[in-house]
């Protein structure tokens, strides 16, 4: 099935894990289908799916040739605002790693979430705000 086939007045878009766990296999599958992929990339000290340098290249590749953009969700574990000084060093290690492996490919935007843990309890988060006092 070709993209044209739907004629949607808005672009379409899937996650990047859809078809299994390989993420070449599955970009090269969704590029037909949709306009834009979302990179969903997970971490944890013994398994990962951040793709290499020459993986981010070939994806890059199949987005220009066949008109597809991209988005990279970075990994949920990552731990930025962590109160432990190590948990937040590594996780702005990995991130920052994470974007020179995907430079080249340009993505639209970088997904993260993030909790608050490294305000004090009585911080929250509130629409409209970054952060309120809640005592």
């Amino acid at each position: 099935m070709n993209k044209s086939y739907f004629r949607l007045p808005c672009k379409v878009g899937a996650p990047s894990m859809v078809f299994g766990d390989n993420l070449l296999e599955n970009v090269r599958l969704l590029a037909d289908i949709v306009d834009h992929i979302e990179i969903v990339l997970f971490s944890t000290p013994t398994l990962h799916n951040i793709p290499t340098l020459q993986e981010a290249r070939i994806v890059k590749k199949i987005g220009d040739q066949r008109n597809v953009t991209f988005t990279v969700h970075l990994p949920d574990s990552l731990e930025i605002a962590s109160q432990d000084r190590r948990r937040r060093e590594e996780s702005v290690q990995l991130a920052k790693e994470i974007f020179l492996k995907m430079a080249d490919f340009d993505p639209l935007n970088y997904i993260l979430h993030s909790s608050h843990t490294f305000f004090p309890a009585h911080f929250g988060a509130n629409p409209g705000f970054i952060f309120y006092n809640r005592t």
